[in-house]
């Protein structure tokens, strides 16, 4: 890194002693509600330039001169593991590119993120373990916005080490996927696709959406299907896909977005399926997400149909033809999940019965295939 920024806030106290910036709590301080700014300081990251990649990266805080393993494996650049309790003391960091890197933009789900997390006493939804009630506003300037979040879920008993709906269940296993199969990309989130300026999807061949992708602006929304109607490409391993719409309040588009307004059950007069060719009512009542089953489900079968359909969605280069033969301006949605019924997980591919909503297949996978394969000069592996 090339350095700290710290612009004290709130009643956490920030000092620099000795080049390194230590924070001290107050102790016990009044509760924080879940839709207001608690107002903690803010951190900048000055990176090396010459160093530092796109990616998804987590910043770790812990005690000075604490015998801790998290601390002693921090201290030591070891490698540690995101999740409950050591993920309290993480946050999640993305790192946009300066310029486009890669040929897909990859987007870290962060609505869904804060949409289930309680902290502060209330989500979008019920949270029975801490007794919060649903509510309808939540804001993004708090704790667990990826990790270290509130949660009521259950257990997940394919992967029981990391809580549903944070960064360390869906997304990164897919990273570490993505990695080990030579596949790059541009990271962003929600909030770069909702505002449009940083992240241009006209400079990629494929927006690609993972893990538990359900709360969209119609911005989003608009950019995506802009970006497909024009050529694009979209690869979905996501479940819930933009289901929910939300806003982010009065903040102008290229504003700081500071609390996040779920406008309803389901988009008014339509639903997801326009955009991504399937809906959750009408196809998938009941899903696991296709991370799980495409980066590390026990499935070795999943994992060859998930690699190729990434390789096959980006290196698409001709438009579909439509009924009539005319060349059809709209490029392949290609989206899997996996039912939760515990059988051998099978894949079933369609093209035209999955796009209008149909069931594709009685469980395993239903998959919308894309043509081609993934261009050599693209199979090196890139930041994630």
């Amino acid at each position: 890194m090339g350095g700290i920024a710290v612009q004290p806030g709130g009643v956490v106290q920030a000092e620099l002693k000795n080049g390194k910036y230590v924070f001290q709590s107050p102790g016990r301080v009044g509760p924080v509600r879940h839709d207001e700014d608690w107002g903690w300081p803010t951190i900048t990251l000055k990176p090396n330039a010459e160093t530092l990649e796109t990616g998804a990266y987590v910043a770790i805080a812990y005690e000075v001169g604490a015998h801790t393993e998290l601390g002693r494996c921090a201290a030591a650049h070891k490698p540690i593991f995101a999740g409950p309790p050591d993920s309290d003391s993480m946050a999640l960091v993305v790192a946009r590119p300066r310029t486009p890197s890669a040929d897909i933009a990859y987007i870290v789900p962060i609505n869904t993120y804060h949409a289930y997390n309680s902290m502060g006493g209330g989500c979008y939804y019920g949270d029975p373990i801490h007794r919060t009630q649903p509510q309808t506003k939540v804001s993004l300037l708090r704790s667990g916005g990826g990790l270290g979040a509130q949660l009521g879920e259950p257990t997940d008993p394919y992967d029981p080490r990391s809580p549903r709906q944070q960064f360390t269940h869906w997304d990164s296993k897919f990273i570490r996927w993505l990695r080990a199969e030579g596949i790059a990309c541009d990271f962003y989130t929600d909030h770069d696709l909702h505002c449009g300026t940083d992240l241009r999807l006209e400079n990629y061949r494929c927006m690609l959406s993972v893990g538990h992708h359900e709360y969209w602006s119609t911005e989003m929304r608009e950019r995506a299907a802009k970006f497909i109607a024009q050529g694009g490409n979209l690869a979905i391993f996501s479940g819930n896909t933009c289901f929910r719409p939300i806003d982010f309040g009065d903040a102008p588009i290229d504003g700081d977005y500071a609390v996040m307004n779920r406008l309803g059950e389901k988009w008014p007069g339509h639903d997801e399926s326009r955009l991504i060719g399937l809906s959750l009512v009408m196809a998938a009542a009941s899903t696991a997400y296709g991370s799980a089953c495409a980066a590390d489900g026990s499935s070795a079968s999943a994992k060859r149909s998930a690699s190729r359909c990434v390789r096959r969605t980006i290196g698409s280069s001709r438009a579909p033809v439509s009924p009539t033969g005319r060349p059809s301006a709209r490029r392949t949605v290609w989206s899997a999940t996996k039912w939760m019924a515990c059988r051998p997980c099978r894949t079933v591919s369609s093209r035209s019965r999955i796009r209008s909503g149909s069931r594709a297949g009685t469980w395993g996978a239903w998959a919308q295939w894309a043509y081609l394969d993934l261009p050599p000069h693209n199979r090196t592996a890139g930041p994630a």
